[in-house]
């Protein structure tokens, strides 16, 4: 026969565990499962429950944590210290944009546009690496985030050695934007020291493009995993209305970027350093990688010509004929960052890291 349970005996036994639901939620998070420690606060505004919880992790013989008051000044600061953290920011917007575009891997994988058709990836393959990349950062951050940035990195851009034709595209504008992918991909693999110095936000910055090119969702809203990753920028991003006033073509310092590039080439050239020609500005930052430059190893330039490949890869260069007839000038396509919400939001967020 069944056993009756009277109101009562029901709501002193559930009094019993809400005053030690801290101890239980604390022992599952750290012994279980391994949770790291100093991300757990212990708060109570209750005497009662404070002492019970004492008890009982004397009781278990595990090591006390500091329990805190929820309106000590000193709670507030930790939650805020917390929630800015670059690293955990960082780690969850990949969790969270890797489990996006994991349901758009059999329909919506636009990264087999880049490679041999005769060698097309197989949606198991990048489910596989999708998955990689979710579990790559660890729950607990490492001491040393910069050899694990760069082994990141590597893994991120794994799959581009494969892509031999990357163009434009007028059904998807920001498809040119791969480049930034492969020629990551070749100087990580040529010249990794470059990215020994990588900080949370080029890391978000590579992910974000790297998403939009092997995918098209045909989506161009800012995703939730995207809002959070450009919260690393904040501090310096544009403001929208700010960013309005310069979107034309012509007050983006892109001329600038490309006249720089050329003019280390020329200087290098002038000095002896054997360095190829080109005319476009991804193949102009390959080839100092290719020479005995000096600059090919120069971190900083080689981190802004990434967020400058951005720009110069969609208001990409071209050569005008016509003027002056004996002359040539060359001039920059016109692209619309504001068309695209996410372009648009992507761009406001890194215009001050590349110019």
């Amino acid at each position: 026969m069944g056993k009756l349970i009277s109101g009562n005996y029901l709501n002193t036994e559930c009094a019993k565990l809400k005053a030690l639901a801290g101890y239980y939620l604390y022992t599952e998070l750290v012994v279980e499962l391994g949770f790291p420690k100093q991300h757990i606060l212990f708060c109570s505004n209750h005497g009662e429950n404070s002492t019970s919880t004492r008890e009982a992790f004397k009781s278990a013989k595990i090591a006390l944590p500091t329990i805190y008051e929820k309106a000590d000044s000193r709670v507030q600061a930790w939650v805020k210290s917390s929630y800015e953290n670059p690293y955990s920011r960082l780690r969850r917007g990949i969790i969270e944009g890797c489990d996006y575009v994991n349901k758009l891997v059999d329909d919506k994988l636009y990264f087999n546009t880049y490679v041999n058709k005769n060698e097309p990836i197989k949606p198991e393959d990048i489910h596989n690496y999708l998955a990689v990349i979710k579990n790559f950062l660890p729950l607990r951050e490492p001491a040393n985030k910069k050899d694990l940035y760069k082994l990141f990195v590597r893994t991120l851009s794994h799959e581009w050695e494969a892509a031999d034709s990357i163009r434009s595209d007028k059904n998807k504008k920001d498809a040119s934007l791969a480049w930034v992918m492969r020629n990551t991909r070749h100087w990580i693999t040529h010249n990794s020291n470059l990215f020994s110095e990588l900080d949370e936000k080029m890391i978000a910055y590579l992910f974000i493009v790297n998403l939009r090119v092997m995918f098209d969702s045909n989506d161009d809203s800012l995703q939730h995993y995207e809002k959070i990753l450009l919260n690393l920028f904040s501090e310096d991003a544009l403001s929208e209305i700010h960013f309005k006033k310069i979107t034309g073509n012509k007050l983006i310092p892109i001329s600038k970027a490309y006249l720089d590039i050329n003019n280390i080439v020329l200087d290098e050239k002038q000095n002896g350093i054997n360095i190829q020609d080109a005319f476009y500005f991804n193949e102009l930052a390959n080839n100092i990688q290719l020479s005995g430059s000096s600059f090919k190893n120069d971190k900083p330039l080689f981190t802004k010509l990434l967020y400058q490949m951005f720009w110069l890869s969609t208001s990409n260069p071209y050569i005008d004929k016509s003027y002056k007839r004996s002359l040539l000038e060359i001039k920059f396509w016109d692209f619309n960052y504001a068309e695209k919400p996410y372009l648009n939001a992507l761009a406001r967020h890194i215009y001050n890291a590349s110019f």
